[in-house]
């Protein structure tokens, strides 16, 4: 019995043990997994950190990221690509890798270009892609399209969007700016301390006749004749005074040696956070040229006019001087200098003046000569008649811009017509009382001549013997004669008195020839 309860207890002593034995191991075990549920707890904590972490990365990127896999069709993308594609938010849930296709295709410029590009991509997902597309709303993408791969396997493609609207602006201005560098007038750039030249655009490589090349890095006296370390003290100082740009003329010396006058304009710029001066030129060689020949010709002309004794002016559309020679600035007292300006009111008396504006006038009104005569004082009192003719000045354009008068003095003109009308005068009445005192003769001389004819045309009828016939046969031709010679100086003399009366009658005409014949066939 005793033994019978001691093999017992020894069997329930050894079960227990046995129990205990496997309580403890699964108390280990459940430790282990419990263990490993926390690692496994761990891990996916930091998995969704790291996940988080990844997907705030990607939506704080500036490009637009989608990932596509291949396994399933699945597709990521991140904030910025939702705004590049004006994505709802509302529809975000319920897009697939079709419908996000057909949103694409609706906001591109050109759609079959964009279609190309994704079958490219989708029949080829192992290919590098890059190009650019164009919105409709005038902005424009990057898209680069980079094969995804895991263990050198291709298990999606990785597509960017970059923005690059602002940068194809900017680009599209800096080039602007270059052609309109490259093609504007001469231009260099100069460093401010040293003078040396570090650009130089085509037109100032042409103007002065070298290559880029050779004028970068030259000094800017071995161009500019007139630049000196005072020249250059003297533009730093202005433009730090005043700012803007600082314009002076210089003298520059072409490759060849052939010196041209020049205008230059320098302005301070910046560049690369350094300063630099920005000089721009214009060649004035040939304005230089035309000033100098047009002073030339205005003094050839100037000494012209004013060798001429007659009185020259010319007036713009306002009747006011623009000039005149030295005669007529002696007429109104003045200096040539002074005259122009000024109006016939300021140097003659208003009466004369008023006279002068009427003709004025009538030639600007009417765009003809017009002439008028005018009696003036010079200023030493000398008193003169000028007879004056204004015509229309002429512009280049064949516009009336004002007048041109020339006066001469006719004084002693008119004096000696005076004196001419009164000799005139005197040997008209001479000849007139002349003529008179003939006519009113006629009767006188022709009385005795007729008495004569008469008494020897009665002598000539009686007994004579042929001596006395022939004396008094002469004595009454010659009394003929001498009465036809009075009759032609009477009758010269009515001409000239105005006296001659033409008689109106019949006539036989070779009754008349005859008479004539046998009047003049013995002279």
């Amino acid at each position: 019995m005793d033994r019978a309860v001691r093999e017992l207890s020894t069997a329930m002593a050894a079960s227990a043990a046995t129990d205990v034995d496997e309580l403890a191991e699964a108390r280990l075990a459940l430790a282990q997994a419990r263990d490993q549920l926390q690692a496994r707890t761990r891990e996916l904590a930091d998995t969704r950190r790291s996940h988080e972490q990844m997907v705030s990365t990607l939506d704080a990127a500036n490009d637009g990221i989608l990932t596509l896999a291949q396994s399933d069709g699945s597709f990521y993308f991140n904030i910025r690509f939702v705004e590049m594609w004006g994505l709802a938010e509302d529809e975000l849930s319920s897009l697939n890798l079709e419908s996000l296709r057909l949103w694409q295709l609706s906001r591109v410029k050109d759609p079959d270009e964009w279609a190309r590009h994704v079958d490219r991509m989708r029949s080829n997902p192992e290919e590098e892609d890059f190009n650019t597309v164009e919105l409709k709303c005038g902005r424009v993408l990057e898209r680069h399209v980079i094969p995804q791969r895991i263990h050198g396997k291709c298990v999606g493609n990785v597509i960017t969007y970059r923005d690059i609207t602002e940068r194809l602006r900017y680009e599209q201005k800096m080039m602007f700016n270059h052609q309109v560098l490259e093609n504007s007038g001469p231009m260099l750039w100069l460093d401010p301390g040293s003078g040396i030249i570090t650009y130089a655009n085509p037109a100032a490589c042409r103007h002065l006749d070298y290559a880029v090349e050779d004028m970068v890095g030259m000094h800017i006296s071995e161009i500019d004749c007139d630049y000196t370390a005072e020249r250059e003290r003297d533009i730093g100082s202005k433009l730090a005074a005043q700012g803007g740009a600082v314009t002076f003329h210089s003298t520059q010396q072409c490759r060849n040696g052939e010196l041209r006058d020049a205008e230059i304009t320098v302005f301070l710029a910046e560049s690369a956070g350094r300063a630099l001066y920005v000089a721009s030129f214009r060649d004035l060689t040939e304005q230089k040229v035309a000033e100098r020949k047009e002073k030339r010709q205005q003094a050839t002309l100037d000494s012209l006019i004013n060798s001429i004794s007659d009185l020259i002016f010319y007036k713009d559309r306002e009747s006011r001087y623009i000039g005149c020679n030295t005669a007529y600035a002696a007429l109104v007292g003045k200096p040539v200098e002074e005259v122009r300006g000024l109006t016939c009111h300021d140097v003659f008396p208003e009466e004369l003046a008023v006279h002068m504006d009427a003709r004025d006038a009538r030639c600007k009104a009417q765009l003809r000569e017009q002439s008028s005569e005018h009696w003036v004082t010079y200023p030493d009192g000398q008193r003169v008649l000028l007879h004056t003719v204004v015509s229309p000045l002429w512009d280049e354009n064949g516009e009336a811009e004002g007048l041109l008068g020339i006066s001469r003095d006719i004084t002693e003109r008119k004096r000696a017509e005076e004196d001419i009308r009164r000799a005139k005068e005197i040997a008209e009445d001479a000849t007139r009382m002349k003529s008179d005192f003939l006519a009113n003769m006629s009767h006188e001389i022709r009385t005795p001549m007729n008495a004569i004819i008469g008494l020897s045309h009665l002598v000539l009828k009686t007994d004579l013997t042929p001596r006395q016939r022939d004396y008094v046969h002469k004595v009454h031709a010659s009394g003929q004669h001498l009465l036809g010679i009075i009759n032609d100086i009477l009758d010269f003399s009515k001409v000239e008195a105005g006296k001659l009366d033409l008689e109106r009658t019949e006539f036989a005409l070779e009754k008349l020839l005859d008479d004539t014949a046998s009047l003049i066939s013995e002279k």
